[in-house]
This record gives C-alpha cells, structure tokens and sequence, in this order.
C-alpha cells in the first residue's frame, strides 16, 4: 500500500510541472515592435513627424507618427529587418 500512496506526488508534480510550462509558452509573441524618440542633430524632440517602417525582405511599409515628445510605436510586427525613416519638415532629408 505504501508503495501506491508514493506514486502520487509524482503524478501531482508532474501535472503541476505540465500547466505551468503550458502557460509559459503560450505567452510567446510572434510578432515585435519598433518605437524610439525622433530627434535633430541638437538633441531636441521632433513632435508630428513621419515615421515610415519598411519591410526589407518584402518591401511593406508601415506608417507612424511621432507624438508631442517626439515618440513613436510601430507594433505587430513580422520577424525580420526594417528600414526606419523619419520626415518632418524641419528635417533635412
């Protein structure tokens, strides 16, 4: 009998040990994000630019603006390299 009473806090660790590795990998993106602050030569911020995302591999482009504090967040996107480029027209280009 007490050989029986052993072999459940084996089987209860390793259901334990299970859920708890399933929940790890679940929570694995596929997918990334790009954002950064756009400045000038001088350091400051550039609010309301342009920022385009480009996909090199496939030449798709994604578009975001820069906020008050010149920030901008381009998410969900695919593994891979990008070009980054910023505009405004305080910019050179």
């Amino acid at each position: 009998m007490k050989g029986k009473l052993a072999f459940w806090p084996v089987v209860l660790c390793v259901v334990l040990f299970s859920l708890t590795a399933s929940r790890a990998v679940y929570g694995q993106a596929e997918t990334g994000a790009i954002d950064g602050t756009v400045t000038d030569t001088t350091g400051g911020v550039i609010p309301n630019g342009k920022v385009v995302v480009r996909s090199v591999a496939t030449g798709a482009e994604r578009i975001a603006s820069t906020n008050d504090r010149g920030y901008f967040n381009v998410s969900n996107l695919l593994p891979g390299l990008y070009w980054v480029v910023a505009e405004a027209p305080s910019l050179a280009k």
